[in-house]
């Protein structure tokens, strides 16, 4: 958690070097980059793992949003050169959905849902500034917002500091993927 730089390049170099250009993940440095010193004759691809390419999915989904011990964590390992990024309705464990919007590198506004009944430990995405909650009663706990949460109730926490920008992302947040 926190190493934003080396999460970044490790899903860079195993994109560059160790998938094909149909994404699947072959057992070898297709790039010859040095990584590796296992290689294929030119031009001959070895077997291939269809399962290890999910990796860069998972990889970008935890640098997004994790859910473990007992915490939720928003952008906890986002690269600096994301000074803009959402998501929309991870899970997590702890049975959350999360959505979130960074803007200009700061978090602007995070929405975690309980799918089931239980106390929600947010670790503040908002860098020390109170945000303004919505849906559920929350308290401050060391460096988490504290709330509990009923199966299907959703706690939506909001920078003071949004304006126009943030409620134009949040609406293009919640349309993305919606019919029409």
């Amino acid at each position: 958690m926190g190493r934003a730089g080396w999460a970044y390049d490790s899903l860079r170099q195993f994109a560059d070097h160790w998938t094909g250009p149909n994404g699947l993940h072959f057992n070898a440095d297709l790039a010859q980059s040095g990584t590796s010193c296992f290689r294929y004759p030119p031009g001959v691809y070895g077997p291939f793992t269809i399962e290890a390419s999910c990796g860069i999915a998972a990889g970008i989904g935890d640098m997004l949003v994790q859910g473990w011990g007992d915490r939720v964590r928003v952008f906890p390992a986002v690269p600096d050169r994301w000074r803009d990024v959402a998501f929309r309705d991870l899970l997590t464990e702890g049975a959350f959905r999360v959505s979130a919007i960074r803007q200009a590198g700061r978090t602007v506004w995070a929405s975690v849902r309980a799918t089931v009944a239980r106390r929600l430990r947010l670790r503040d995405p908002f860098g020390g500034n109170e945000p303004v909650a919505e849906g559920a009663r929350v308290r401050r706990e060391g460096d988490d917002w504290v709330a509990d949460l009923a199966a299907g109730q959703t706690l939506t926490l909001c920078s003071p500091q949004g304006g126009a920008a943030l409620a134009a992302a949040v609406a293009e947040l919640c349309r993305c993927g919606e019919p029409g």
